[in-house]
């Protein structure tokens, strides 16, 4: 999905095609990053900082950059499959499941970085959520994806990379409103501890730190906190 545009910016063609724009993605060396190696209008710049480094966030705010997310980085290395009863509910993802896998994903990220920026429609948003989620049936995005059912109704899916051999990283979460509150997050996560992976050693996972429904529950299951990073944006052109 990506390509290069210098040692600095890395262009992420899904995302702009998405955001109807160029779209790249600051690489490493953020104090490489000047005015004059921006791209032209209209474009979408992202940039992920440590929290800790200061003059790295100052000099991408002197750019322009905003900040519009901070993301927490948890992990689980303690793994046991703790909801036996509720993994009735969960099984693997199926062809047959993407319409409804598309239409949770549609609705259900409010808390997405795209969601918080005030300069991104929620349209769009909605979108680069649902499309995320149907690169899976694609082939082009994740190694597993888990389902709950309820009444053989898809009511919400969890979408899995592979990290290494032994880890699994959570790309995707979501349940739909009328179904939270029933246990089906956490049985999906420990369906994939489950069943994934013969060996599986951690579960790595990051989300908004301004969502605390999604930090309770990962909380509740045992994941501890990793690092923190600062997620800055930069619309040149856009949205005015």
């Amino acid at each position: 999905m990506n390509s290069s545009r210098g040692s600095v910016l890395q262009q992420d063609i899904w995302l702009g095609n998405l955001l109807r724009c160029s779209a790249y993605h600051v690489s490493s060396r953020i104090q490489e990053l000047s005015i004059n190696s921006l791209p032209p209008e209209p474009s979408f710049v992202d940039a992920k900082v440590e929290v800790s480094r200061l003059d790295e966030i100052h000099h991408l705010e002197r750019l322009g950059f905003r900040l519009v997310d901070t993301n927490l980085q948890l992990s689980l290395k303690q793994i046991s499959c703790l909801s036996r009863s509720a993994l009735k509910a969960c099984r693997w993802a199926t062809t047959e499941d993407e319409a409804e896998v598309t239409e949770i994903a549609s609705k259900c990220f409010t808390y997405s970085r795209f969601h918080l920026d005030p300069h991104i429609p929620n349209s769009i948003a909605n979108q680069i959520k649902a499309s995320w989620a149907k690169n899976y049936f694609k082939g082009e995005r994740g190694d597993w994806m888990v389902v709950a059912v309820v009444n053989g109704k898809v009511v919400g899916f969890l979408q899995l990379l592979l990290s290494n051999e032994n880890h699994l990283i959570i790309d995707l979460l979501a349940v739909a409103p009328t179904y939270r509150g029933q246990g089906l997050g956490r049985a999906m996560i420990d369906y994939a501890a489950c069943n994934c992976l013969p060996s599986l050693q951690k579960i790595q996972v990051g989300t908004q730190i301004v969502n605390t429904p999604a930090l309770n529950l990962y909380r509740s299951m045992g994941f501890e906190f990793e690092q923190a990073e600062y997620i800055l944006h930069l619309h040149i052109g856009l949205y005015k």
